[in-house]
């Protein structure tokens, strides 16, 4: 039975988008790839299982190593923008660490930083 030309469109599009969406980000880690980038780095850091935790950053090493000089650069900028750590939280954290009395205050303040 012959496919009608707009089924064999619709599957098309479905393989071009399917293809598209593994095929990794280009090597310049442009801004319309970041936030799988980005996602795929929440994943990695939720995952509780060594196994899939491995397996998740190989992936992301082997997608870093894809990159050209550009598109590290710009992982490198998304990883300290999204996932550095907040200034003020930490100056509150570790003024709070100061002020700690020894014993349980001290400890909840160590474990805050």
């Amino acid at each position: 039975m012959p496919i009608n030309e707009p089924t064999r469109r619709t599957r098309l599009d479905r393989l071009w988008h399917t293809l598209r969406r593994h095929r990794g980000p280009a090597p310049d880690l442009p801004a319309s790839d970041r936030s799988r980038v980005t996602h795929d780095i929440e994943e990695l850091l939720a995952e509780r299982e060594t196994d899939a935790q491995r397996a998740a950053a190989d992936r992301l090493v082997a997608l870093y190593r894809g990159l050209d000089a550009t598109g590290r650069a710009h992982f490198v900028e998304l990883v300290a923008t999204d996932f550095g750590t907040d200034p003020a939280a930490v100056d509150a954290a570790a003024s709070d660490l100061r002020a700690a009395a020894p014993g349980v205050a001290r400890v909840r303040a160590e474990r805050a930083l």
